[in-house]
């Protein structure tokens, strides 16, 4: 038994030691997110000219399909009204696709700025940065339990591993997320383009729609990512002077609210693109089972 708890404890120390070289190591994954983006706007000549020889494509026959509706209007009226309304219609979604360079950055990239200046963050977020916050936390727990003696304080030690491990999974549930959104931003600011040709014709107009869906959702969960940025970061300077104040010898009960924040945040994290769901669609998507099933 005292061999495995002095096991234990070399671990931990091992970890810690890690976080800490880490820690003074940051990887640039924000150069790396660079190095894509600059590998996607290479394509973008491209798509934007096949999109638009689709929406012509697509047009062209949606208006030869659209000629006898428009011969069985039988005065001038009706079928002046009827070409109009069809021209508004294409006019709008070939408008969109001659400005989407302008366009569908500008929706993504307003919420995600929208939610950075609500939280009082940069939206230039570094993932390096955001990791390093909790692995700093997690460095900062783990040196305590170093110190501590796990044959006369197993309670306190344990606890605080656990602590550490709820935070290390924290962020990384939530760098992994920026991540992701991130390089979807990208694709669907570069392949996506392909999308609006389809705007050409009214069969094809809901591959259109799903593509503006895309992209308003891909901004909403920015937002929320910046927004629990904000929040986090104020919570886990909480945290860090709660640990500091805390030995393992003390009772547990001390830091049970803050065991329960950490708790909170790792579901908030793991709940961030349902969220995102459901604020784009306008409706209630997280419940009590979403946070069963993550423990499970």
């Amino acid at each position: 038994m005292a061999r495995r708890q002095k096991l234990i404890l070399l671990a931990a120390v091992a970890f810690a030691s890690a976080a800490t070289a880490h820690a003074q190591a940051p990887v640039d994954v924000g150069g790396t997110f660079q190095q894509i983006e600059q590998a996607a706007n290479a394509w973008i000549p491209t798509i934007m000219q096949e999109a638009t020889y689709l929406f012509y494509a697509l047009a062209t026959l949606d208006f030869a399909w659209s000629a006898p509706q428009f011969l069985r209007e039988h005065d001038f009226m009706g079928l002046f009204l009827t070409l109009i309304k069809k021209l508004l219609v294409i006019g709008f979604f070939y408008a969109v696709l001659i400005n989407g360079l302008t366009w569908i950055p500008a929706i993504v990239n307003s919420f995600a700025q929208l939610g950075a200046n609500a939280a009082g963050v940069n939206v230039a977020q570094n993932p390096s940065d955001i990791m390093m916050q909790g692995l700093q936390i997690v460095s900062d727990l783990f040196t305590k339990v170093s110190a501590v003696n796990l044959l006369s304080e197993p309670g306190g030690a344990i606890t605080t591993i656990l602590a550490a491990c709820i935070v290390l999974a924290s962020y990384i549930i939530i760098t992994l997320h920026y991540v992701v959104t991130k390089l979807e931003a990208i694709i669907v600011m570069s392949a996506g383009y392909i999308f609006l040709g389809f705007g050409g014709s009214r069969w094809t107009a809901p591959y259109f729609e799903r593509y503006i869906s895309l992209a308003i959702s891909t901004g909403v969960r920015l937002m929320l990512i910046y927004l629990m940025l904000g929040v986090f970061t104020t919570i886990s300077n909480n945290w860090i002077a709660t640990m500091n104040g805390y030995t393992a010898d003390l009772p547990i009960t001390q830091i049970f609210p803050t065991l329960m924040s950490m708790l909170l945040f790792a579901f908030a994290s793991w709940m961030i693109p349902k969220m995102a769901a459901s604020v784009a669609s306008g409706t209630l998507g997280a419940g009590a089972a979403d946070l069963v099933g993550m423990g499970m």
